[in-house]
């Protein structure tokens, strides 16, 4: 597109017209100017138009891989979904916080270390996702967006549970894996929405009790820290039902006498120090996958046949010579892993032929 000296000279005698409609035309020649300075960039992206262009609804800046963000971004009035990824910046741009009426706004691997306080004007988010950046803490300002149901702030820097998420009462989905925290504020007991948290890959000593109130918690995610116990109460979350502790430092794990028609459908307890299961196990009756490979299990109780619905059991390497009579009680049971065990070959053959539709490795 080429824009001599005298169209430039029209548009300006257009805006300083007194007739509001000339101006309205001004104002507009102008921005498909600027898209017009653009058009290069964005034809490359696939918008080999202009009225294509600005009806975008999703854009992804990330697939051509270009390291920048075109100033005339911000006029997409329409755009609802944005994808970046691979630049480097500090915090957000101006241009892309002028884009009010986002619903999901995803940002990666581009060194973010702050947000701005004006992020607070993207009110209309739903889906925010800024993982592989360098974020330490979130303004307080984020709380203003109400909207937000989904947040994936993995792999950043945080040492502390960023605690302004806390206020956003309709989150339901929060990621902050591979980060380095070590503790869950009092104030989680604010997210009462919260369906999934996952929190693998940090630092945590303990869990807070607090955790206990998220009513509609289905999926934890615990994975690859620092615990040593469990509040008892975590047991009683309503509606969990699936709980990861894979390579944490849990040596026992206290149950309650009686729980209330547990939902738990999958558990892992992979490579922790764990020496024995309370009887209790048997409250856990919605069991479908119970992985317990990995510790230092000497023998199991007899109340484990009393799970079943169980189709998966992991007891590989551990310290078992036999399991107890019950377990032929778990006509579901599908897989049986257990290698690294001191078990005989005679009693292999036992329980294969006793679970004749189960696998069993050895």
């Amino acid at each position: 597109m080429s824009v001599s000296t005298e169209d430039i000279e029209r548009i300006r005698q257009l805006a300083m017209s007194k007739d509001r409609s000339n101006q309205q035309l001004a104002q507009s020649l102008q921005e498909a100017l600027q898209f017009s300075l653009y058009l290069p960039y964005w034809q490359d992206l696939g918008y080999v138009s202009l009225p294509k262009l600005l009806a975008a609804d999703s854009i992804d800046l990330n697939k051509k891989n270009i390291g920048y963000i075109p100033p005339s971004l911000n006029e997409l009035r329409g755009l609802q979904y944005l994808t970046l990824g691979g630049l480097d910046l500090e915090t957000l741009p101006e241009v892309v916080l002028e884009l009010k009426q986002l619903r999901r706004l995803t940002m990666y691997g581009s060194r973010l270390e702050t947000l701005p306080q004006s992020i607070k004007g993207l009110n209309s988010l739903t889906f925010l996702t800024l993982f592989y950046n360098q974020l330490a803490d979130i303004p307080t300002e984020i709380e203003h967006l109400g909207q937000l149901t989904e947040i994936n702030f993995r792999h950043n820097a945080f040492e502390y549970f960023p605690e302004a998420i806390c206020g956003l009462a309709y989150l339901q989905r929060l990621d902050l894996s591979e980060n380095t925290i070590r503790k869950i504020p009092d104030r989680i007991v604010q997210m009462q929405n919260l369906q999934i948290l996952l929190l693998n890959d940090n630092e945590l000593l303990e869990l807070n009790p607090n955790l206990a109130t998220l009513e509609h918690l289905e999926d934890l995610g615990l994975n690859n820290n620092s615990l040593n116990k469990l509040p008892p109460s975590i047991w009683t979350l309503p509606k969990l039902q699936k709980l990861r502790l894979i390579k944490n430092k849990l040596t026992q794990i206290e149950l309650p006498s009686e729980i209330v028609q547990s939902k738990l459908t999958n558990l892992f307890l992979a490579y922790n120090h764990l020496e024995y299961l309370p009887k209790e196990i048997s409250q856990l009756a919605a069991l479908r996958k119970l992985n317990l490979s990995h510790n230092r299990l000497r023998e199991l109780p007899e109340s484990i046949g009393e799970l079943s619905q169980l189709k998966f059991l992991d007891l590989q390497e551990n310290n078992l010579k036999t399991l107890p009579a019950s377990i032929q009680n778990m006509s579901n049971l599908r897989s049986l892993l257990l290698r690294g065990n001191p078990m005989s070959i005679d009693y292999i053959d036992q329980l294969r032929t006793h679970f004749k539709r189960c696998y069993i490795q050895f």
